[in-house]
């Protein structure tokens, strides 16, 4: 593990706190509950440490509405003992800090949460958005050493609050064990390539997260800010591939263990529902600089297609075949675009960086094609 890596990881350790964000940022009742039965013992007892000069997260500050937002990303209203609120008031966290600190009780905080539930956050529906079933972690997920993953898949039909038209859908991550736990730190899960598949209809989704026993941290957050619509296709639910749908996000992420292989996962929707398929509008501007970048990096001689109707190779052609006609191969590599972080799109960093294990292209000036895929993909958003 390199150096970097490992400030990085050891800061995320000691600061996952966080559980599944409450989600009832859009329901009044519950921030109404917090305002009144949570936030006046916060202001009490935490806001030494926890008001806006820090320096812990402000769940503490005197703007309640700022207070809640903060408050919302350590309760954990399926499973309150899990609640970062309550872990940390157990092992009186605040003496790291300050020794003559009192902080508030466990009980107290306690009791606190489960008045803000009761008298609002419980009016609060999908109060954890769109959460799909738990599933235990693999006790055969490779190793870092193995170079290699597994896959592990969620039928999206089963997401609770149930959403329509999402049958024969699903959302699939690759998972690795990065380091096994020891003496004094916790182990590690490695993930990557999230994707939705989906065969009835285009799926529109924004922010996804990965909870370890319903719980998230928000320092391991690379997928929180993905948006974007994911067209229909054919899905090969018992295959070892679903098909040809896009990778959402190039970025890996690591997450600290909770229980080892006892941990359990789910994955979590800010939205998530049917949509109008995605098209590109901009047709022109891609034929005169994203196909012209694609020949370049020899892309047609893997994915097929292009000016010469090259056949491909697998698998390259089964993940994302190039063949189709214009329109259909440009919304294709338009759903492989990552919208919040354009530098970072599946599109780029593949054949560019090498992510995911794709090769590099080579004889080519990669910050050419980059920039004429940018400009076509700019002209489209």
């Amino acid at each position: 593990m390199s150096y970097r890596l490992g400030v990085l990881w050891v800061l995320g350790w000691v600061l996952s706190w966080g559980s599944v964000p409450s989600h009832a940022a859009d329901c009044e009742p519950s921030f109404l509950a917090f305002s009144a039965k949570m936030h006046p013992l916060l202001r009490a007892k935490c806001a030494g440490c926890h008001d806006a000069a820090g320096p812990g997260p402000g769940h503490s500050v005197a703007d309640a509405r700022e207070a809640y937002r903060a408050a919302t990303n350590l309760v954990n209203f399926d499973n309150l003992p899990e609640s970062s609120f309550i872990s940390m008031t157990r092992n009186r966290h605040w003496l790291e800090h300050d020794s003559r600190a009192e902080g508030a009780s466990t009980a107290e905080i306690q009791a606190a949460l489960e008045a803000w539930w009761t008298h609002g956050a419980n009016q609060c529906h999908g109060l954890n958005g769109f959460v799909t079933t738990s599933i235990p972690l693999p006790a055969d997920l490779p190793t870092l050493e193995s170079g290699k993953f597994k896959a592990l898949r969620w039928d999206l039909s089963l997401l609770a609050p149930k959403v329509p038209g999402l049958e024969n859908a699903y959302f699939e991550i690759e998972a690795q064990r990065f380091n096994a736990a020891g003496t004094g730190f916790p182990g590690s899960f490695r993930w990557r390539k999230p994707r939705i598949a989906t065969e009835r209809a285009a799926v529109a989704f924004r922010g996804i997260r990965i909870l370890l026993n319903k719980t998230f941290n928000p320092l391991e957050n690379a997928y929180l800010g993905l948006f974007g619509v994911v067209p229909p296709g054919p899905v090969f639910a018992g295959a070892e591939s679903l098909g040809e749908f896009p990778v959402l996000s190039s970025s890996p992420m690591i997450l600290i263990e909770k229980r080892g292989f006892g941990d359990e996962v789910s994955i979590a929707f800010d939205k998530i529902s049917v949509a109008a398929p995605m098209g590109c509008k901009n047709q022109a501007g891609f034929q005169s600089n994203a196909i012209p970048a694609f020949v370049a990096g020899k892309c047609f001689d893997c994915h097929g297609g292009g000016p010469d109707r090259a056949r491909g190779t697998l698998p390259a052609r089964a993940l994302f075949s190039m063949a189709d006609e214009a329109p259909v191969f440009c919304a294709k590599a338009l759903s492989r675009v990552e919208r919040a972080n354009l530098d970072n799109s599946a599109l780029i960093t593949y054949p560019l960086q090498g992510s995911g294990g794709h090769p590099i292209v080579n004889g080519v000036s990669l910050p050419e094609l980059k920039q004429s895929w940018l400009t076509w993909i700019r002209s489209e958003l």
